[in-house]
């Protein structure tokens, strides 16, 4: 599974769908599972004209309410942005127990590299090692999902709040006040 938005290159769109397709040729049993919202007649046809050389479902217009459910269809997310400061579809994924392949892009928080997911470079080769290393290997997937799973549960705004608490009073205690 990944996100399809297809319209900007640096959401590694592309990317995934080179190693699909090349796991595909190589005879694994992939499909691509991908979600968008066009923002644009450019984007919507872009999807309308996607014709991948491997297995796909795309769809569109998903309901956010219902993410985890969507989620939950995958096997593996990838995520290989080029740029950005939190990758919310990776985090997603983590939190819906899914193992992630992911760029460092966006993921520094909480993809901690064969811990909480598999961290790669954005290029197909490497995208596609990640997956086969994933495909037949439960025990990593589930290793790796279980603990994207409990990572992800630290940033919860609860757990963040508790720690900016706790950031600001040990500064508050570190400064140097008269007696």
């Amino acid at each position: 599974m990944c996100y399809g938005r297809l319209a900007r290159k640096g959401k590694g769109t592309g990317l995934v769908v080179r190693a699909a397709e090349k796991l595909y040729r190589m005879g694994y049993d992939v499909k691509l599972l991908m979600f968008d919202r066009p923002l644009d007649e450019k984007g919507r046809r872009q999807i309308d004209q996607f014709k991948p050389a491997v297995p796909f479902e795309f769809i569109l217009n998903h309901p956010v309410e219902e993410n985890e459910q969507l989620f939950k269809r995958a096997d593996v997310f990838v995520a290989v942005e080029k740029k950005g400061g939190w990758c919310n579809t990776a985090a997603e994924a983590m939190a819906c127990g899914v193992p992630v392949v992911a760029s460092e892009t966006g993921t520094a928080d909480f993809l901690v590299n064969s811990v909480t997911g598999l961290k790669v470079w954005r290029h197909p080769y490497f995208i596609r090692k990640a997956i086969q290393k994933l495909i037949g290997n439960i025990p990593l997937q589930q290793q790796l999902a279980g603990n994207g799973y409990t990572k992800i549960q630290t940033l919860d705004w609860p757990h963040l709040a508790e720690r900016l608490l706790e950031i600001f009073k040990e500064q508050w205690l570190k400064q140097d006040r008269p007696h």
